[in-house]
């Protein structure tokens, strides 16, 4: 387990922290805390690191693929026949990614098979499925899709729809079948693809994150609550926020982070699902380029607050996403934990 850079910046007492009662009235009946500092490394694809506001203190968890899952690197015998004549090639590639919560993406890479003896382009195609994980094996309902297909200098619209049946054990078997319509051709071709799984994982945190108190974690730019909600305010220091939200908190949806990357060179990235602060994650800006690097980042001067699980409340202004040495990613932020 990765250390976690944490720094605790000392204590700054706020202006009107023993103010009378009449003030406490106009900040919505809170008391004015002590500003902390804080800088957490979220620098691991394959982490989270969680943090708890009234301690202050930091733990990390790492994320473990873990087999049996439908989404993985598979190999396996390709078949694609018409009117009975088949053609064929071994070792195809075939790398299946999850899209939604029950929704995978299949997707076959570099197929050389062709129809009437000529044997074309390299070329890919996928289709989406759904998914559904019985007692021994993923079954997959296929949706039917398009794809674009290079026929020598033209471009052919493909419709595609596949199935299969796919074990969850190492060395399991698995099948795919389903049918691939070229263009304007009046009847559809059948294609198969059988072998054994090899490398199929899901993702999860190794470790109960139950086990101990945290309020929000990180992951690189993401951002999650342990069952609390967040808001953007339009402020810009922590001081200027006075009242505490009662409306427009937002909190956590379905969503996936990249955790795995280690088969990035054979096209599959591995994703763990779980919920994500879509407030919180805006934390950062990212802008895309076109050129290098490829993407920029800057942080939202905004202060941001967060309502826990226990319902209290606490003010974070983030300052940077590097550390010291300029190396992301670092969440800086300033933070008040705030006691109704």
């Amino acid at each position: 387990m990765k250390k976690i850079n944490l720094l605790l910046l000392g204590l700054v007492v706020c202006a009107g922290f023993f103010t009378s009662c009449s003030d406490d009235d106009k900040n919505n009946g809170v008391n004015e805390p002590s500003s902390e500092t804080a800088v957490i490394a979220a620098t691991e694809y394959d982490e989270w690191t969680y943090f708890n506001f009234e301690t202050g203190t930091s733990k990390s968890l790492s994320v473990k693929g873990v087999e049996g899952a439908v989404t993985g690197v598979y190999y396996g015998d390709f078949v694609m026949s018409a009117m009975g004549q088949p053609s064929s090639q071994d070792s195809v590639k075939i790398v299946i990614s999850t899209v939604a919560t029950d929704t995978v993406l299949i997707q076959f890479y570099d197929l050389r098979v062709g129809m009437g003896g000529k044997e074309p382009e390299p070329f890919n195609f996928s289709g989406k499925a759904f998914a559904k994980k019985t007692a021994d094996k993923w079954i997959l309902a296929g949706v039917e899709g398009t794809n674009d297909i290079k026929d020598g200098d033209k471009m052919t619209v493909w419709t595609v729809k596949f199935d299969a049946e796919i074990g969850i054990t190492k060395g399991a078997d698995f099948s795919i079948t389903g049918n691939v319509k070229p263009g304007a051709m009046p009847f559809a071709l059948t294609v198969s693809c059988m072998g054994k799984v090899d490398n199929s994982k899901t993702y999860a945190v190794d470790g109960d994150e139950t086990s101990f108190d945290w309020d929000i974690a990180f992951h690189k730019y993401d951002i999650r609550t342990n069952g609390g909600s967040a808001i953007k305010t339009d402020k810009k220091v922590l001081s200027a926020v006075v009242e505490l939200p009662v409306t427009g908190l937002v909190m956590d949806v379905d969503g996936s982070v990249m955790v795995d990357m280690s088969q990035m060179m054979e096209d599959f990235v591995g994703y763990q699902y779980c919920p994500l602060n879509k407030t919180l994650c805006s934390w950062v800006t990212k802008t895309l380029t076109g050129t290098m690097p490829p993407a920029t980042y800057a942080v939202n001067p905004e202060v941001f607050i967060v309502k826990t699980k226990a319902g209290k409340y606490a003010k974070i202004k983030f300052t940077d996403h590097t550390n010291e040495k300029d190396q992301a990613v670092y969440a800086a932020f300033e933070y008040e934990y705030l006691i109704k």
